[in-house]
């Protein structure tokens, strides 16, 4: 049954007849698709369309995207200049404490000095007191190395008061100096911490950076992904009417003979519009009884004949067998190795079921048609080479063996041979055993006197 892909579109021209002997490939008839065609040329303007705006949409999402980037790698270098200037500037503070350390250093080296200078004076005037001391206790001391006397006194405590000033003014200086020092360490601490903000608030400001750079990146993706839809569903349009239009012209996927021409100019293809029939490969169905259908199996020999075909056996395999009972209406073929008979639920005698089985045949044969009833012999095994005997000849002994009788004498006398029995078609039985070879005589249990001609072995 050859059917169109778009069943609803209309028959524009039948090709062929009732009785036509068509190729595979050959023209059967074609279908109308002109509104498809005006469709297909419309979504293919609205798809360049779409391409095109999403192309500029594209455009400008990726000039964003860099002007984002571009955008960020200044404000990151502007505030690496800024770090720079900090750290340019920590490094003056640094320059500078360590010159007003190496002030203080001296200073207090001064102030040490000017310690041990008041010190030194301090005992000098002291040594001074005691010796004019002791030579104004002295009377043969004269007035003139009295006066001398006084005179070193006075010049020592000049002296200590001169080194008093100065061990004063060391202190003084040297606070001042550590007051400078203290300020000094308070600038670099404060130059520190600000360059210590400055490189977290550019970590902070890179990481938020990177993070928008990346939702750029995402938010390119997922419109990207949009168009893609878009797009994606405007070809899937494209694709149907395309596969539509190429499938208006409907041809015979194989070779055969049109049987049935159903599809009608002007109306919708519908259902089985064109059946063309393959007349060289035949498929012979029959239905077998529950009792045998176990074993016959796919790609079993089988031999059937017809009242067109006479006496010849056509050979066959089978190549199906169902696994339910068949349903009992009327059987039809398609020839094409389809049957409508061959069915999943059993509708038929409940205490017997019968089993669809199909044989292809092997030979073509120019007397056979479709609905042609047929004889079918399936071989279910095969022995080749061996001995048969008619049924009839074969018994039993006491024992329960199966014997024959064999004779050599026309009947008149005859032994009994045991033997093994083998397959079987309900007519003769294959047998083996010592004493019995192609051409010996049996005798027929059930004949009181022996036939003048006996059945051989063959």
């Amino acid at each position: 049954s050859v059917n169109a892909k778009a069943a609803d579109l209309i028959v524009k021209d039948i090709k062929v007849k009732v009785g036509d002997s068509v190729k595979a490939g050959d023209v059967l008839f074609t279908l109308n698709t002109e509104d498809l065609e005006i469709s297909l040329a419309q979504a293919e303007q609205k798809l360049a369309m779409l391409e095109r705006k999403n192309e500029i949409a594209a455009r400008q999402e990726k000039r964003a995207h860099k002007a984002l980037e571009f955008s960020n790698s200044i404000a990151e270098t502007q505030e690496i200049r800024n770090i720079w200037l900090n750290e340019d500037q920590l490094n003056d503070n640094y320059v500078d404490l360590e010159l007003t350390l190496d002030e203080l250093y001296k200073k207090y080296g001064v102030e040490d000095q000017a310690y041990l200078d008041a010190v030194n004076a301090q005992l000098d005037m002291y040594d001074a007191e005691d010796v004019l001391n002791a030579a104004l206790a002295d009377p043969s001391m004269t007035t003139e190395e009295l006066n001398d006397l006084k005179g070193i006194y006075n010049a020592a405590v000049e002296a200590f008061n001169t080194a008093v000033t100065g061990y004063e003014a060391a202190i003084t200086s040297s606070i001042a100096a550590e007051a400078s020092t203290r300020t000094a360490n308070r600038t670099v601490r404060n130059t520190e911490k600000e360059l210590i903000d400055k490189r977290e608030t550019l970590d902070k400001s890179n990481l938020d950076r990177e993070n928008a750079e990346k939702k750029s990146k995402e938010d390119m993706e997922t419109s990207s992904l949009d168009r893609s839809v878009s797009d994606y569903d405007l070809k899937n349009d494209l694709k149907k009417f395309r596969d539509q239009i190429s499938a208006s012209v409907i041809t015979a996927p194989s070779s055969g003979v049109v049987t049935a021409v159903n599809a009608k100019v002007g109306a919708a293809a519908g259902n089985d519009p064109v059946v063309v029939t393959d007349t060289k490969n035949f498929i012979v169905a029959c239905d077998v009884d529950e009792q045998y259908i176990a074993d016959i199996k796919e790609g079993m020999t089988a031999r059937f004949t017809t009242n067109a075909t006479g006496d010849e056996a056509l050979p066959g395999k089978v190549t199906f067998t169902a696994l339910t009972p068949t349903k009992q209406q009327s059987s039809s073929n398609n020839g094409d190795g389809s049957n409508n008979n061959t069915s999943t639920s059993g509708s038929t005698d409940k205490s017997r079921g019968n089993y669809r089985v199909l044989i292809k045949a092997d030979n073509y044969n120019e007397r056979l048609r479709t609905g042609i009833v047929s004889k079918i012999t399936i071989v279910t095994a095969e022995a080749k080479g061996v001995l048969a005997v008619p049924n009839e000849c074969l018994s039993n002994d006491n024992d329960g063996s199966t014997i024959l009788k064999v004779t050599t004498d026309g009947g008149a006398t005859s032994q009994e041979v045991v033997v093994t029995t083998g397959l079987s078609d309900g007519s003769f039985t294959e047998v083996s055993g010592d004493g019995i070879t192609e051409g010996t005589q049996l005798v027929i249990p059930q004949m009181a006197e022996v036939s003048e001609e006996m059945p051989e072995l063959y």
